[in-house]
């Protein structure tokens, strides 16, 4: 429902990678936590590693992919959540703050979803086990919180060529589809 070339566009302010505070944890008195095992600053924002904006020329030109292998050799022992522990271990207080919109999860999306729809919504990300892939599409979005965001994504999905391979899970919602698919009924 927004424009991710915004950001895509935009400067990370010199700044290797671009993130979204990790609100869940937050709200959940789990970001401190995560902080003081990893022996992060206490001024760090643990951000979610779920979308993440990066300058790949700098990244490789540091050769950062290698030191954080190297870091996780030495903090295995302290990791919760794997790759969003070491990238909030290695980017320590260096990282671009971007806009919550960028990095819509099921705690935050309600603040996004007026009118029956997503608005001012960049990236929506399905975080958990509830993925809209696994959603039947007819299954009304309403107000559970991990559905909103569902029919945008089937919106989508069907202008896909692996639009049959989603729709293959649901059997005969897929027969039908295939059916009027073929036959340019839809």
């Amino acid at each position: 429902t927004g424009d991710v070339s915004k950001r895509y566009n935009g400067e990370l302010g010199g700044y290797v990678i671009g993130a979204v505070y990790d609100d869940y944890n937050e709200d959940n008195n789990i970001n401190s936590k995560l902080i003081n095992n990893l022996a992060c600053s206490t001024s760090h924002k643990y951000f979610n590693a779920g979308v993440l904006l990066i300058d790949v020329q700098k990244w490789n030109k540091l050769n950062i992919t290698q030191s954080i292998i190297q870091l996780e050799k030495e903090i295995r022992p302290n990791l919760v959540y794997a790759d969003q522990d070491l990238l909030n271990k290695y980017f320590d207080c260096n990282y671009q703050l971007l806009d919550p919109s960028f990095n819509v999860s099921h705690k935050r999306v309600r603040k996004y979803y007026q009118k029956w729809q997503l608005t001012n919504c960049i990236i929506r990300h399905f975080v958990g086990h509830k993925k809209p892939w696994l959603i039947h599409p007819l299954k009304l979005e309403c107000v559970k919180k991990d559905y909103i965001g569902k029919n945008l994504f089937w919106k989508y999905a069907m202008l896909t060529p692996f639009k049959f391979q989603l729709l293959s899970r649901f059997a005969l919602y897929f027969s039908i589809m295939k059916f009027f698919i073929r036959n340019n009924k839809v």
